[in-house]
């Protein structure tokens, strides 16, 4: 048929200039993508479009759509976003050029060098609500391992992140460096935390000692339960490692079996049916071992 659009992920001849000879439909090369405005292959969709309009990458997607009203394109990784990324507002714009008009990311320049995500504009000083920044954004808490100028007290000035002294970890309530978590955290060598990462708890403990600060590994074969901060043989009622509905040795902290499993403990499972020898207790969520007459 004549058609006066090619079909998904086609130009006339897979053309990435016009040309006027190209009559017949043909694929766009790997890595373009089909601008049906311009009936060309591009490397980067038109203004607010990427392929597909899409949210994910999705490689299926060979032709440029429109980002769905309140997303902006963002070209580096041709998908369409909420939230323009580090350093960047749609079109890169301030306060005074703000434009709903500004569908694609850029760069923020000049003397608005920080990036308020909140109202998506580039600013020269965050907002107080968000008054620190990370060298390119305005954050209410610094990223990990850091606090405003490295402070170790809070009464500085300086609104800029910067890395704890060696030793010293960020306590984000305070917004210090400090040696100590204080009560209810824990360090996990960068951060204060109410909960260990993956796998850990303070000390690695199998019992719960205050004096413990230090997140560190659970042994082998113990599994991390968070709602106790100690290191078990058996997840909690409910519960296996990870969720887990076969057995993933990766998985090293206990969390909830879906809805309608059950948590067999023999074989750190969780279950449709309970094995037999045991009964699927509906309270508790576990396999409850049958009793022996």
């Amino acid at each position: 048929d004549c058609v006066d659009k090619c079909p998904s992920g086609q130009t006339p001849g897979g053309q990435e200039e016009v040309d006027e000879a190209n009559k017949e439909c043909a694929a766009c090369a790997d890595g373009k993508y089909a601008d049906h405005e311009s009936h060309t292959c591009v490397d980067q969709c038109p203004s607010g479009q990427t392929p597909g309009g899409q949210e994910e990458v999705d490689e299926a997607n060979k032709e440029c759509a429109a980002c769905a009203d309140g997303k902006y394109a963002d070209h580096e990784s041709h998908t369409c976003v909420d939230q323009c990324p580090s350093g960047q507002t749609p079109g890169g714009q301030t306060a005074d050029n703000k434009s709903d008009d500004n569908k694609d990311c850029a760069a923020c320049e000049g003397d608005n060098v920080f990036a308020d995500h909140t109202e998506h504009i580039c600013v020269d000083t965050c907002p107080d609500d968000r008054k620190y920044n990370d060298g390119e954004n305005c954050v209410d808490k610094c990223p990990s391992g850091q606090t405003p100028g490295g402070q170790e007290t809070a009464d500085g000035d300086d609104n800029t992140c910067a890395a704890c002294a060696d030793g010293k970890v960020a306590d984000h309530d305070t917004h210090t460096c400090v040696d100590e978590c204080p009560d209810g955290f824990y360090s996990d060598g960068a951060d204060c935390v109410d909960k260990c990462p993956s796998g850990q708890t303070p000390g690695g403990q199998e019992e719960v000692d205050e004096a413990n600060k230090e997140c560190a590994a659970c042994a082998d074969g113990k599994y991390a339960d968070h709602e106790s901060h100690t290191c078990v043989d058996q997840c909690p009622s409910g519960q296996t490692p990870g969720g887990q509905e076969e057995v993933d040795e990766a998985n090293k902290e206990c969390a909830a079996c879906a809805d309608g499993k059950y948590a067999d403990h023999e074989s750190h499972t969780c279950v449709d049916a309970c094995p037999d020898g045991s009964t699927a207790n509906d309270e508790t969520k576990d396999c409850d071992a049958d009793a022996l007459f």
